[in-house]
């Protein structure tokens, strides 16, 4: 296979928002901008220079509707989402030319593409939300420990600590821990007033008024996107001060892969849900 560069991959990740964003608007579903994408598209009109990744969030219903018309109008595209044979709370969707490897110890396959998340109810306050906010970030934490490689600069109980844990966590199927923060953020009460990603690294949540679609802002030469009304606060709830530039020695990708074109023959469509 062949390396992709990362003017290669953002130009396939571009692509793939375009036929997503392509979609949502012929088929009335809702998107918006999302994470650092969202940042980006505020901050720099487009990409944050050191990211490497495009995210979209969608309410629950249309992020449902999202996967099953992606199925069936975007052949050219792989899904995955949970339940299937895939580790995550969220979907991704990406081109099926392309390969990414990980470096990290996962045990599945994906592509170059965008990630799209679900956006829920979420307990406005009180033990519910305590609860929520909680367990997500406990499955997030065994999410990051399967995931990781021990290595030789690991002190011996480290490494004995993450051997044993993966070993425990590997004999759960691929899709367990995704699969119960799905269900996790779906299991949230309805008309609580607040939405919000509860499938993410970490969970946020914002009065649901603010979270209805505004006028939109500019990313890359894509011109307009949907982006919520409140995105300034939005983004102050996820980021603090998203104005003010990290470090220089922290401006750096968070996602570590290296990506590859495949051959045109290992491309062809695959069964739904196959990762």
């Amino acid at each position: 296979m062949a390396s992709m560069s990362a003017d290669e991959v953002r130009s396939v990740q571009i692509q793939t928002l375009r036929e997503v964003v392509s979609l949502c608007e012929r088929s009335g579903i809702r998107y918006q901008l999302t994470y650092g994408t969202l940042l980006g598209a505020a901050r720099h009109a487009g990409f944050i220079p050191w990211d490497d990744d495009i995210d979209v969030m969608m309410p629950r219903s249309d992020y449902t509707r999202f996967l099953t018309e992606a199925a069936t109008h975007l052949p050219q595209f792989q899904i995955g989402r949970p339940g299937d044979a895939w580790p995550f709370g969220f979907a991704k969707i990406w081109d099926r030319r392309t390969q990414v490897v990980e470096d990290a110890n996962m045990s599945f396959t994906s592509g170059v593409g965008i990630d799209i998340w679900p956006v829920d109810d979420v307990a406005s306050s009180g033990w519910r939300r305590t609860f929520a906010f909680s367990t997500s970030r406990a499955l997030q934490a065994l999410e990051t420990l399967r995931s990781v490689r021990a290595r030789h600069d690991h002190s011996l109980p480290k490494r004995l600590v993450l051997v044993v844990s993966q070993f425990a966590l590997n004999r759960l199927p691929i899709s367990a821990i995704g699969t119960l923060r799905d269900r996790l953020a779906r299991s949230a009460v309805n008309g609580s007033g607040d939405l919000g990603i509860l499938v993410g690294s970490y969970p946020w949540a914002v009065d649901a008024a603010l979270m209805a679609t505004g006028s939109g802002l500019p990313f890359e030469e894509e011109g307009s996107l949907a982006v919520p009304s409140g995105w300034d606060y939005v983004l102050t709830t996820m980021y603090g001060d998203y104005m003010q530039l990290p470090p220089a020695d922290k401006q750096v990708t968070h996602h570590a892969y290296t990506a590859y074109w495949i051959p045109a023959e290992s491309s062809a469509p695959r069964h739904e849900g196959q990762a």
